[in-house]
């Protein structure tokens, strides 16, 4: 992504990229085990990795006053929806 100029989007577009791959594989050979329990256990314990961030997101309600409705939709549209999505798709494609 940096030969387009855009840094920012190299995790963006692996695992996208990654995506692609395991839909391929999925069509062409079945997922090892391993990797469907790897994804369960990864999940499970990702929820951790929401704790400081949730901290964080404490400290800027109680400084933002009038702007605390557009910092919920935000913090909804880009956390709750694409895990909800992720999970989704985990349950349907593994």
């Amino acid at each position: 992504m940096t030969q387009f100029n855009h840094p920012e989007l190299g995790n963006l577009v692996g695992l996208i990229a990654l995506l692609m791959t395991l839909l391929v594989w999925r069509n062409v050979h079945k997922l090892p085990a391993r990797l469907v329990d790897t994804n369960n256990k990864i999940m499970k314990e990702s929820a951790f990795a929401f704790l400081p961030i949730s901290a964080g997101s404490l400290i800027m309600l109680v400084q933002m006053g009038k702007e605390i409705p557009l910092f919920l939709i935000v913090m909804f549209i880009s956390t709750l929806i694409p895990l909800w999505v992720y999970a989704k798709m985990a349950k349907r494609w593994l």
